[in-house]
């Protein structure tokens, strides 16, 4: 329990200095706790601990709520708000639910208020100052525990928003129990009378890791994002992380040309390996290749924002890929990029092997920092020729912990990758 009360706390902070970056600004018409019109919604990042039995779990969830529909009721607009009829009253600053042609408070919005009676049963008001998209605001909400589950809820709204925030907690015996934080990521807001539309400014990372012709084309990519998380298990304890991605596409689109002709290749979309790791195998044109012809191509990602970013790599342009030779049908070739693999073993003790890739002559720096900053080892510091490169870190006599190594190339390339030394 000492862990789901710091996990509790944890998010509390965390909620209290969230800041975020793009906004659509429109004047704003009533005060507003629920603003509701069809086309409004809202996009939450959901992150939840489990504890059973001495076994520690976080998940990792995506959650949108959103307007899809209205309709009349005894003369009053109801709107389908998260699979329930809601209205808002602005007058009596409440909001109503309507089950089965009956009416009950959802939310009361009255700061004079301590108690009253919901559709969740005997609420309590809550309020408290959230940093909402980088603005402080008092937020108002209701409080509720669930009596059979011994779930307590908390629920947050802000005013011309709609809810920012939502909490849950439960405790249970032989060190069960779970903490759960719900807290807004963007909201769309299709009545630009109600409110301003609102989300996260993080885009997605593309980081290229491999491109190879055999018989077929094969690419790897990581594809980054700020609320992208790999599933994954921590440590020797019995401590599992369920991650999540908030990439809704990658593309891989190439073309031909020989300097003179272009001709068409085509735009795959690339399969998820895990939340971030993505890859495409593919055929292409190996005639094309042995006349001359080059592949050109770039990796396009698009996220799950309410308005999604989308972003390409190379920025501009596409990449060049060579084949250098041909033999029995067989094409090999080498990217026109620079390229940091990850080290291999990691974790390692007491020495691990470093592999990179630079597509022309020129200054090469191979440095190893510890997680200060501070510089351990210089590995490479000379002019080396185009290809691929493999060096040997040892780490004998340093303690265990986390490294990082640095890739620079022509005083204008820095990739950089992380290490565990461990003994």
């Amino acid at each position: 329990m000492k862990r789901l009360l710091f996990f509790s706390l944890f998010f509390t902070l965390i909620s209290s200095c969230f800041s975020f970056g793009q906004v659509l600004k429109n004047p704003l018409s009533d005060t507003c706790y629920l603003p509701l019109a069809v086309g409004n919604k809202w996009q939450y990042f959901d992150e939840v601990e489990i504890a059973e039995g001495g076994v520690y779990y976080n998940c990792y969830y995506l959650k949108q709520i959103e307007v899809t529909e209205e309709q009349q009721f005894n003369n009053l607009t109801y709107y389908k708000y998260d699979n329930k009829w809601v209205r808002y009253d602005k007058e009596e600053l409440k909001a109503y639910i309507l089950v089965n042609g009956v009416e009950s408070v959802y939310a009361d919005f009255d700061p004079d208020n301590i108690q009253y009676q919901s559709y969740f049963g005997t609420v309590s008001v809550v309020g408290k100052t959230l940093n909402v998209f980088g603005v402080n605001d008092f937020c108002l909400g209701f409080s509720y525990s669930n009596q059979y589950s011994g779930t307590s809820y908390q629920y947050y709204f802000k005013n011309n928003f709609g809810m920012v925030q939502q909490t849950s907690s439960a405790g249970g015996p032989a060190a069960s129990g779970y903490g759960h934080n719900n807290k807004i990521i963007g909201f769309f807001c299709a009545d630009t009378s109600m409110g301003n539309t609102i989300y996260e400014s993080a885009r997605p990372a593309i980081e290229l890791t491999e491109v190879t012709l055999s018989n077929n084309l094969l690419v790897k990519a990581n594809i980054k994002h700020k609320y992208s998380y790999e599933t994954h298990r921590v440590g020797a304890t019995p401590y599992t992380s369920f991650g999540c991605s908030f990439i809704s596409s990658v593309f891989f689109d190439y073309f031909y040309y020989n300097g003179i002709d272009t001709i068409p290749g085509a735009k795959i979309e690339m399969d998820s390996v895990t939340e971030i790791k993505y890859q495409l195998i593919t055929q292409i044109n190996n005639n094309l290749l042995s006349q001359g012809y080059s592949l050109y191509y770039k990796i396009i990602a698009t996220d799950k924002a309410v308005i999604p970013h989308t972003v390409s790599y190379p920025v501009n342009g596409y990449n060049k890929f060579t084949p250098v030779g041909v033999d029995n049908n067989e094409i090999t070739g080498s990217p026109s990029v620079y390229l940091l693999k990850q080290n291999y073993p990691n974790p390692f003790n007491p020495s691990t092997s470093i592999e990179f890739n630079i597509p022309q002559q020129g200054d090469v720096k191979l440095t190893v920092y510890d997680i200060l900053g501070k510089e351990i080892n210089t590995l490479i510091n000379k002019n080396l020729n185009a290809g691929n490169y493999s060096v040997n870190f040892d780490g004998t006599g340093l303690s265990s912990g986390i490294y990082f190594y640095t890739l620079k190339a022509e005083g204008k390339q820095t990739i950089t990758k992380k290490m565990v030394l461990t003994k």
